[in-house]
Formats: C-alpha cells, sequence, structure tokens
C-alpha cells in the first residue's frame, strides 16, 4: 500500500527510478525504512515531509 502511494505521489517514471536505484545503493548492506524514504526523498527531489507521512499515516491506521 506504501509503495502505491509513493507511486500516485512521485509518478510512475520517478517511480521506477527510486525502484531501480534503490538496490544498486544499499547492494551488500542493511538499510532501514528511514534510509528508503530519505533515498526516495532525494530521487524524487521532494522535501523529508510529504514522502515520510506515507509511512506514518500507514502506521496510524493500525498496519505494521
Amino acid at each position: 500500500m506504501v509503495l502505491h502511494k509513493l507511486r500516485e505521489t512521485v509518478g510512475d517514471e520517478t517511480f521506477d527510478e527510486i525502484l531501480r536505484g534503490w538496490p544498486e545503493e544499499r547492494r551488500h548492506a542493511n538499510a532501514t525504512t528511514a534510509d528508503f524514504t530519505a533515498y526516495a526523498e532525494e530521487t524524487a527531489g521532494r522535501p523529508r515531509r510529504p514522502l515520510g507521512r506515507l509511512a506514518v499515516r500507514r502506521r496510524e491506521a493500525g498496519r505494521p
């Protein structure tokens, strides 16, 4: 659900860029949700708050 909302927020082209670039960026490393959020925001050229709220809304809805 969060990835679907991310795609709606940043658009298909940027979403594809995020999904292609993320594994290259973090290959052979551990990462947190915050790391992914920061990467997505940087790639999308958007401030932290709007994309960071996607995960928060999911938690508020009682979903893991």
